[in-house]
């Protein structure tokens, strides 16, 4: 499962952290440290929306001659709700125009911010603030599959074999932290936030007379920097509780104010 294969990566990679890492089954009651979520959001499920003839529908699935198919219907209060906000926010959304909302977002961010005491959340995902998010060329969604490193958008083909995933509208995570009681620290591109968290004093501890992992370890913190790869695409939110220190990796850039 999950966990053996984390263990056996730990133990290949770094064995001497392994039995520093403790896996648990639910959120401490109290905790006073960091919180790192890679990934994390952008793999939540999502409601997705769309406008046709004026109307809010929503996408529902159904089982026909054994296969999953979308169907669309009238919005459920909720969502209908959510979507006049948006537009309230962003401007009315052309006909034909999709999109997705995450709403398990604010119930996830509410079970963190209920067991940190002291600290800081830090969140790494691919996505927008919410005026680029819903913008109104983007009017396909962000709804995209992989598989074996080919993306393509159909969620219907290889069901569960592929990821399907959505980005992350850093907006709503800014709203949903501080409905419950957390500070955005900052948000920024991956890249910036790297060079002002000291990745690049990092790199130079490494010998470049070792050739070959000198090589590895610099294709990787290009492929995490450059902006056509993951420097410019991933973006890095942070969000804290009852500390006053500012966090280094938002001193170059902090675009806070866009969200």
């Amino acid at each position: 499962d999950l966990k053996q294969r984390q263990q056996q990566t730990i133990k290949n990679l770094a064995p001497h952290l392994l039995e520093k890492v403790t896996w648990i089954s639910q959120l401490p009651g109290s905790f006073n440290g960091v919180m790192l979520g890679n990934e994390v959001l952008d793999a939540m499920p999502v409601s997705m929306f769309q406008k046709q003839g004026g109307e809010i529908l929503e996408q529902f699935l159904v089982v026909q001659q054994n296969e999953i198919k979308p169907l669309w219907q009238e919005a459920s209060a909720l969502l209908y709700q959510r979507v006049q906000q948006l537009e309230k926010a962003y401007g009315r959304f052309s006909d034909g125009y999709t999109s997705e909302i995450n709403f398990r977002l604010d119930g996830w961010i509410e079970s963190l911010a209920g067991c940190l005491n002291k600290g800081a959340i830090i969140l790494i995902d691919y996505g927008y603030a919410g005026h680029e998010f819903y913008h109104a060329d983007r009017k396909m969604g962000t709804l995209i599959c992989h598989y074996q490193h080919r993306a393509h958008d159909d969620p219907f083909k290889l069901i569960g074999l592929q990821d399907v995933t959505a980005n992350v509208d850093f907006s709503a995570v800014k709203q949903a932290a501080e409905n419950n009681g957390l500070q955005v620290a900052g948000f920024t591109p991956q890249a910036n936030f790297l060079v002002s968290a000291g990745i690049e004093t990092l790199l130079s501890t490494y010998d470049p007379n070792d050739t070959e992992n000198f090589i590895a370890i610099s294709q990787g913190v290009k492929a995490l920097m450059l902006p056509s790869e993951m420097g410019e695409r991933f973006k890095v939110i942070g969000l804290t509780k009852n500390i006053e220190a500012a966090l280094s990796g938002f001193a170059m850039r902090d675009l806070s104010d866009r969200l």
